[in-house]
């Protein structure tokens, strides 16, 4: 398309606002918006710069819950005289849970959902699309987007384009950068009723004659990444600089490549890649600035006297009936365990520096008690060390935890067996201090502003931006776009080696999948390989995701302990390969999440008993919201139901929950002479040793001894080297069982793992209809079905 096409079809103040509108959980689906409308930004400031028409006259990017504050347009009945069809919008929207929608895109689904709302049609003069971004190793892959598809027709609204899904266990990319390049230009012309002409078709074939050229020009590098360069042809030059003038990660990219492509060291063989080889979302530029701290005194003052404020925690009201992400309850370590056969020899000392380090520190319930960084970086020192030898070990690296967190004491958060926590911890102290090292300028004195525009939002240290704010983690890192946009704020060979990280080179698939994924890499290593990254507080926030809370489920019943919520987690700790020739690999690697969980439950996990006074360093928590109809929790008549629950591994977690909350109602019903339970409860569990890994085990079986237990069946994986056997062997051997208990109506409940185990649990439960229930495949398969539909059959899943 000729590079200096704008729109010729009508006056520019006749254009519409283009409303992009984003739910998003783990910060994906508002990244990926927000680069979009940058895009479209693009577009307004220099359309003579860019191939694509102008079609808005603004762009407004928002989460779906402002949908009445941002899209006031979508209620104006559009001029007879407006070459207007409709007003367009576009949405980006991910899944959470059990097919429940982000908690910023909630209203809008309930809004949507609503009888009133269907039959007054408000959205009729909008015409939309929407990208929805999920993984199939769920149940209900991409449920919101596909539900908010459907609502949009369903109260008046146009589908411009159809519903895209983009699957996180194959590459998001796959599916959302496609829909980018063309859905801005395409909804643009639906809505403005423009066709193709003779001077865009030209340039189209323009287009084309350009793309094969570039294909010809990329076959040298990809002969290069194939081993088959010939010496003639190859784009190689001598390396002008000296190897010691060179940062880290450029040495130890031409080394790997040294031997991936067969080439000397002495011969430049890192290539310049194409833009076409990148991800399309590499802005570096947001709203967001640094101003001095009297400039925000003033900007709060104005905010109360417009009425904006928003209360922080420390500031709001002891209500909790709104604790959330952004506004979470600092909830104390009461008691922690560990549910393996896990040694702490070797802890005692960083036990006690935790315990000294906060055990006066004992304040108002719901203020925040910070264990002193040198402390935790010191503790999670000695957990790496004291564990590493056992980390190659499959059975003995593993370590589960059960932590029991304090709840408000005016039990304004409720939480019951089959919820989640939502936990908010800090990016680890050395993440923090390199990636302040790496600013532009002097950041003493500096207060962020992540939206200059908006009075109402508040501002925040940069230090506490990069503690709490951005996700700074290798869950971060190994995004390309990231990659990409780091890329632009690096130097020389430090950015040509980025861009090739990022790339869909295969000599940069190796590098990728050799460094950033074995190794995982974090914003440290980053910055220690290429030292030329720079960053200023705007360029941080665009390129960086937000933080994103983990969940763990309950295994605790307030029947039993109203005052705490107990979660059980698996610890995440690895040890990276040693990359052949090189100085690099062989550290030891620790989640954010529990290895945080792990450093707070030291003082309680060592023989030595912890006062009952003692108040240790807190954890910002909240409930889960979900707003599905199908939750993960027990019918009100549960004793009264079969029920069939499913856990190998942490998956158990709920079950427990499950079950103690169910043996505490029966002795309330025996209490009252209520009469004796009618329902079963079948528990299927694996891990890989009995002696190791049996999470529970004492509880099952007294569970089994009182009878809240109808059945315990275990499945071991490493007890026998010749064959491994899971949860879903043991249901085919109780196939009869089982296909009674579902035709009779039982409730089916199955957690853990979603990349395996819930197919092959759902295809055996499948077997066991066809070979026991009288059902022929696609019968069982449809009764399976209408079993997720009506609530029996539920799933809390993970890949």
């Amino acid at each position: 398309r000729p590079q200096n096409f704008v729109n010729r079809k009508m006056d520019t103040s006749q254009l519409p606002p283009l409303s992009i509108l984003y739910g998003s959980a783990t910060g994906n689906a508002e990244h990926i918006a927000k680069q979009l409308g940058e895009r479209c930004c693009g577009y307004l400031t220099s359309p003579s710069k860019l191939s694509i028409p102008l079609y808005y006259s603004s762009v407004t990017v928002a989460p779906l819950e402002e949908y009445k504050k941002k899209c006031k347009q979508w209620d104006s009945d559009l001029p007879v005289s407006s070459p207007l069809s409709h007003h367009p919008a576009l949405i980006v929207c991910s899944t959470t849970g059990n097919g429940d929608p982000p908690e910023n895109a909630s209203r809008f689904v309930r809004f949507t959902k609503r009888k009133t709302t269907i039959a007054s049609k408000p959205l009729g003069r909008v015409a939309y699309s929407v990208l929805g971004l999920g993984d199939t190793n769920y149940d209900k892959f991409c449920g919101t987007a596909k539900l908010i598809d459907q609502k949009m027709v369903e109260c008046g609204a146009v589908r411009a384009m159809p519903l895209s899904c983009a699957d996180e266990a194959t590459g998001l990319e796959e599916a959302v950068e496609p829909w980018l390049d063309v859905v801005v230009e395409t909804i643009g012309r639906f809505v403005l009723n423009i066709g193709v002409d003779e001077e865009e078709e030209q340039g189209r074939n323009e287009e084309k004659k350009s793309d094969e050229i570039t294909e010809k020009s990329q076959e040298v590098l990809k002969n290069v990444a194939n081993k088959s360069l010939p010496a003639s042809t190859a784009p190689a030059t001598s390396v002008s600089s000296p190897p010691s003038s060179l940062s880290p990660g450029v040495v130890l990219a031409r080394s790997l490549l040294s031997d991936f492509c067969d080439v000397d060291q002495t011969v430049e063989i890192i290539p310049d890649i194409p833009d076409d080889l990148l991800p399309t979302i590499t802005s570096v530029s947001s709203a967001a600035i640094l101003i001095n701290t009297v400039e925000a005194l003033k900007r709060k003052e104005q905010s109360y006297a417009d009425g904006n404020h928003v209360e922080t925690n420390s500031e709001a009201s002891n209500d909790a009936s709104h604790y959330h992400y952004g506004r979470p309850f600092h909830s104390s370590v009461l008691d922690a365990r560990y549910l393996t056969s896990t040694s702490t020899a070797g802890l005692e000392d960083s036990a006690s520096a935790v315990f000294e380090a906060t055990k006066h520190d004992q304040g108002k319930e719901g203020n925040e008690v910070l264990l002193p960084s040198s402390t935790a970086a010191s503790a999670a020192s000695s957990l790496s060390a004291v564990h590493s030898h056992i980390l190659d070990d499959p059975i003995r690296s593993r370590r589960v935890l059960e932590i029991s967190l304090s709840l408000p004491t005016d039990f304004s958060m409720e939480v019951q067996p089959g919820d989640a926590i939502g936990v908010s911890v800090p990016n680890r102290p050395e993440v923090v201090n390199v990636a302040l090292s790496a600013m532009s300028s002097s950041t003493n004195d500096a207060v962020v502003l992540l939206d200059p525009s908006d009075s109402s939002i508040d501002t925040m240290s940069l230090h506490k931006l990069l503690e709490y704010h951005l996700d700074l983690t290798h869950g971060s890192i190994k995004h390309k776009r990231v990659l990409a946009s780091l890329a632009c704020l690096a130097t020389s060979l430090d950015a040509k080696v980025l861009r090739l990280l990022a790339s869909k080179d295969p000599a940069g698939e190796f590098l990728y999948q050799r460094l950033v994924i074995e190794q995982a890499w974090d914003v440290v290593d980053l910055l220690a390989n290429f030292p030329s990254i720079t960053w200023d507080v705007s360029s941080l926030v665009a390129v960086f995701p937000k933080a994103v809370p983990r969940y763990y489920s309950v295994t605790s019943s307030p029947l039993v302990t109203p005052d705490r919520v107990t979660v059980a987690a698996s610890i995440v700790d690895f040890k990276t390969e040693i990359l052949t020739g090189t100085q690099a690999g062989g550290m030891v690697r620790r989640g954010l999440a529990t290895g945080r969980l792990e450093v707070l439950a030291l003082p309680f996990l060592m023989e030595k008993e912890v006062p009952a006074s003692y108040c240790g360093p807190t954890i910002r928590i909240f409930p889960q919201a979900t707003e599905g109809e199908q939750e993960f929790h027990l019918p009100s008549d549960a004793s009264e139901r079969n029920l069939i629950l499913v856990g190998p591994g942490t998956g158990v977690a709920p079950f427990v929950g499950f079950l103690r909350h169910l043996r505490a109602s029966r002795k309330l019903a025996d209490a009252q002479n209520a009469p004796a339970p009618n329902g079963s409860v079948d528990l299927y569990f694996g891990c890989r040793s009995p002696t190791h890994d049996w999470l529970y085990r004492q509880e099952m079986e007294e569970f089994k001894a009182d009878g809240t237990l109808t059945r315990l069946r275990t499945a071991f994986s490493r007890t026998n080297p010749d064959h491994k056997e899971y949860v879903q062997h043991l249901i085919a051997q109780d196939g009869e069982r089982i296909a009674s208990l579902l035709t009779k109506g039982a409730l089916v409940y199955i957690c853990g793992d979603g990349n395996h185990m819930a197919r092959d649990v759902q295809s055996c439960l499948t077997g066991c209809l066809v070979e026991h229930g009288a059902m022929t495949e696609e019968v069982a398969i449809e009764y399976i079905t209408k079993m997720k539909h009506n609530g029996t059959f539920l799933l809390d899943i993970w890949s």
